[in-house]
């Protein structure tokens, strides 16, 4: 009988970390630096703006270019809020 635990995508997150893996999937991170909003994707910024929606935008059909490539992607969104202004 096939062991089915495995196939859960929980069961499968806690192989990963039990095993030190980190499931293969593209990160791109939207941050502001100094007032100007930009995507990261693997240590190389593009979409540069200073609005904060179009650098979204830019991060989410990037994705979708790279899902349908067929990796899976998370959109992080960094330096949205600062605390003591």
């Amino acid at each position: 009988m096939q062991d089915i635990s495995l196939e859960l995508p929980a069961a499968r997150a806690l192989q990963y970390l039990m095993i030190g893996k980190q499931p293969d999937r593209a990160i791109l991170t939207v941050s502001n630096v100094e007032g100007v909003w930009a995507v990261e994707l693997d240590g190389a910024r593009f979409g540069e703006t200073r609005d904060k929606d179009v650098a979204r935008a830019t991060a989410n059909k990037r994705a979708r270019e790279i899902q349908d490539g067929g990796r899976a992607c998370e959109i992080r969104i960094a330096g949205e809020f600062v605390l003591g202004r």
